[in-house]
């Protein structure tokens, strides 16, 4: 689930003059496969398959109930080739996953409002293992209207319970104001929640985790037992507390820079006492604006790759510049990115590639055909999706290892390493593509498999090759047993080099002299 670092090759990174243009922003497709056929409005990434070869996916929560002929249930994870269902999905109630998170088991959490996880009697919150679906508790209940989708937001705390918010008032039956937390045997409320003494159902709609170890909750909701609120709320470990005077309005999205500052988004103009048109930045002692804002309602926000803040949501202006519905904040104004969505907004977030991945109501992005679910690249540099695997190799017989890449990227090129040097072609024709063909004739040993375009490189995990030859003997691997083979032994029996450690002990002695004697004497 964690990054990988890029390795360039400056042999193949041969820039020509529209190199620059070939590698700027984009929005690229999902994937290769048919689209979603509702909306997006969460998403996560989660491993599929822990330490095996894939790596770390997006999964996406909504209002959908398929992709093409692919049954899907309002949950799915991407794959290169489409999206995948994870069980039978979730359904009953509204019919809605508004929040994953991944727990530190490795378990994927969804929540929103159904009443069903693949079959398994649930309320509005369930946890994958990657084969079935399991209910939390007694659920999350009590939600006065089904309009906000139930449970809205979810957070892994650093010590691993998982908090969650929305419109609820119970957790397993007991009195939970719209926030929760869950320790992985049972639901605990937070001191007296968060509650309103206005006409709107109060609801949580956004979770973050502050370096200095406190919570932020934003939504629509005033009061924390006799605590004045205003949408935005601290958590200390014992409290809610007010956040400088908070919103005038609802607040749908919070992100937490680097540096500690955060930042909210909404339907609000003020921010305190400080004019903020939908999104504010709170620095722990102030609120300020940023810049001309937002012209319309923001429903999400995230840290972009290089630090910067992005925004999605319903606006269409940033001040009197278009700004369709997406915009990156360069810390001083709201700029474009691209021409922007078709239609809202709902969610956005980072994957460990560097990518971003945007949900919502939209068709197109920035021209291109992707309905509800987009990604965008900065610089367009591939990353691997599925890593090599370890192999065996019997003697005789033959096998492969195969890297997968990500689609959208122009001409990737493969070359496949052996303990860091690359293989050449001439010996082995397959090792400048996808998939490295071995034979018994192969050296053991670590292999690896970089993937570059003009635009950069990932490069796969190692995995490790290991070949029982014919013959034991048979130390060059051509077939024969004979006077080449003991040249080779006996090269390295005189230096002491451990490729003479023909009993893999760690020493080169007698003993290894003697085994391989018995072994040459017996031929192939």
């Amino acid at each position: 689930m964690n990054a990988r670092p890029w390795v360039p090759l400056a042999a193949s990174l041969c820039l020509h003059a529209d190199a620059a243009a070939q590698c700027g922003p984009a929005y690229l497709n999902g994937h290769s496969g048919a689209a979603l056929s509702g909306r997006v409005r969460a998403i996560c990434t989660w491993d599929p398959d822990g330490p095996g070869p894939r790596r770390a996916m997006p999964v996406v929560g909504g209002r959908f109930t398929s992709a093409g002929t692919t049954t899907l249930n309002n949950i799915a994870l991407w794959t290169e080739d489409g999206w995948q269902a994870l069980g039978g999905g979730l359904t009953g109630g509204l019919g809605q996953v508004s929040a994953l998170a991944v727990l530190p088991t490795g378990q994927l959490v969804a929540a929103g409002h159904f009443l069903s996880a693949g079959g398994v009697p649930v309320e509005s919150i369930a946890a994958w293992d990657g084969s079935s679906w399991r209910a939390l508790g007694g659920g999350l209940t009590g939600m006065s209207t089904v309009t906000v989708g139930g449970v809205r937001a979810l957070l892994v705390l650093p010590g691993g319970d998982l908090l969650a918010g929305g419109e609820f008032n119970l957790a397993d039956g007991q009195l939970a104001r719209a926030i929760a937390r869950w320790d992985g045997v049972a639901w605990h409320p937070l001191a007296n929640g968060l509650t309103t003494t206005a006409t709107y159902d109060a609801a949580v709609f956004a979770l973050a985790a502050h370096p200095d170890g406190s919570l932020y909750a934003v939504g629509q909701f005033n009061r924390s037992g006799a605590a004045v609120l205003s949408h935005v709320a601290r958590w200390d470990g014992a409290s809610w507390a007010d956040v400088g005077g908070g919103a005038n309005a609802f607040v749908t999205a919070i992100a937490i820079t680097g540096d500690g500052d955060v930042l909210v988004g909404g339907g609000f103009s003020m921010a305190g006492t400080t004019s903020a048109s939908r999104v504010a930045r709170w620095d722990g002692s102030a609120w300020s604006a940023l810049g001309s804002g937002l012209s319309d309602a923001v429903r999400g926000l995230c840290i972009g790759p290089s630090g910067e803040v992005v925004a999605t949501g319903f606006f269409t202006h940033s001040g009197s510049q278009a700004r369709n519905r997406v915009a990156r904040w360069d810390g001083t104004t709201w700029q474009q990115m691209g021409s922007g969505l078709s239609a809202e907004g709902l969610v956005v977030a980072r994957h460990w590639s560097g990518e971003l991945m945007f949900g919502g109501e939209f068709l197109t992005a920035g021209g291109v055909s992707s309905a509800y679910f987009v990604r965008r690249s900065e610089d367009r540099r591939p990353w691997i999706v599925e890593d090599p695997s370890d192999v065996d190799i019997d003697c005789g017989h033959g096998a492969s290892m195969s890297v997968v890449v990500a689609p959208g990227f122009d001409n990737p090129q493969f070359q496949w390493r052996r303990g860091g040097v690359a293989i050449d072609i001439n010996e082995n024709p397959s090792a400048q593509s996808a998939t490295l063909l071995l034979s018994g004739e192969s050296e053991p040993g670590s292999y690896d498999c970089v993937v570059s375009t003009a635009c950069g490189s990932d490069m796969s995990r190692s995995a490790t090759l290991d070949v029982t030859p014919c013959c034991p003997a048979d130390l060059n691997h051509d077939g024969f047993v004979n006077a080449d083979d003991y040249d080779l032994f006996a090269e390295s029996f005189d230096a002491g080099d451990l490729a003479a450690d023909f009993n893999q002990d760690g020493f080169v002695n007698a003993d290894d002299y003697d085994l391989f004697a018995e072994s040459f004497d017996a031929g192939c």
